[in-house]
């Protein structure tokens, strides 16, 4: 698929399902056309909420955000598939591991991969019909599981997130042939991504101006952290002055083009943005690009990569 723009964007959500603040946060963002898509992390307490939100609103896009490590401190979620620590999966205390590190330490790739289908077979059977995969902590993105995380994306006929550059790659060599061998099979591959800036209340709106405003020229996935206020602030009062930023709403006056996210179907309802007033922005252009579409209704099919082609810059 050849975009007739210089820079275009993805902007989507992670964490959703994570607690109810991220919930709400990805669905105001959503109804008012702020994001074009989410991701969910099934093993989560709040992953009941957005299940059912998701099958009472076909036009929701969201994907399942591969999860093997459970970070907060007093906060925590176990794996869904199995609870054995022969699985290499549990700490002492039975939830995931709180960091990569220890997860690679204890790594049993067999049982990672049943835990990562269990996710997206949950998912699907709580009315979610994914449209993408990516990896929580870049934890499925170490090399023992990237053969997996591709294959994932072919038997469920959904999009791997796999960036074309990436700085947090658990080993950067594995993950460049990966990469390598989506683009000769001809997959969608967005260029780069970027996420949420952990900045002051007071540098929001300047941050995000300057870092939209310097994307590079290519496709980007802009992986946003957003909740509503409430629980954010028990579960890690650390990231609470800056998790809760209403930051898709800045009124930033040039932007890149808004490339609509990963599961755009014709049998799937379309949301278009929300209307924006002229002094500040750009009515976005959103490409219907149908990735997930071509991928699931016609699993041999090839799907060209995403590139840039035009000349047409903001």
């Amino acid at each position: 698929m050849i975009l007739a723009l210089k820079r275009a964007v993805i902007f989507r959500i992670d964490d959703i399902g994570m607690c109810h603040g991220a919930n709400r946060g990805f669905l105001d963002f959503a109804e008012n056309g702020f994001v074009t898509c989410g991701s969910v992390m099934v093993p989560c307490p709040w992953f009941r909420e957005i299940a059912e939100a998701a099958a009472a609103d076909p036009g929701l896009d969201l994907g399942v955000h591969l999860t093997l490590t459970s970070e907060w401190q007093h906060y925590r979620w176990a794996p869904i598939s199995r609870v054995s620590h022969a699985s290499g999966l549990i700490d002492e205390d039975g939830f995931f591991w709180r960091d990569v590190a220890s997860l690679r330490r204890h790594l049993v790739p067999e049982a990672a991969e049943a835990e990562l289908r269990a996710q997206v077979e949950r998912a699907q059977a709580a009315g979610i019909e994914p449209t993408h995969i990516d990896a929580h902590m870049a934890a499925a993105m170490l090399p023992e599981l990237l053969d997996c995380h591709v294959r994932l994306g072919r038997d469920y006929g959904v999009v791997p997130v796999l960036p074309r550059k990436i700085r947090f790659a658990p080993e950067p060599q594995s993950y460049g042939a990966t990469v390598a061998g989506l683009d000769r099979a001809e997959l969608p591959v967005v260029d780069y991504i970027r996420a949420t800036l952990p900045v002051a209340a007071d540098a929001v709106e300047s941050g995000y101006r300057k870092l939209v405003e310097e994307l590079p020229a290519g496709v980007t996935h802009f992986a946003l952290h957003c909740t509503a206020p409430g629980d954010i602030e028990a579960i890690t009062p650390q990231h609470a002055p800056w998790a809760h930023q209403r930051i898709c709403s800045l009124r930033i006056r040039r932007r890149p083009r808004v490339v609509r996210g990963y599961g755009d179907r014709a049998d799937r309802p379309s949301r278009d943005p929300a209307p924006m007033a002229p002094d500040t922005v750009e009515n976005p252009l959103h490409i219907n690009c149908r990735l997930a579409s071509l991928a699931s209704r016609n699993p041999g099919a090839k799907v060209a990569p995403l590139r840039p082609g035009g000349e047409e810059e903001l």
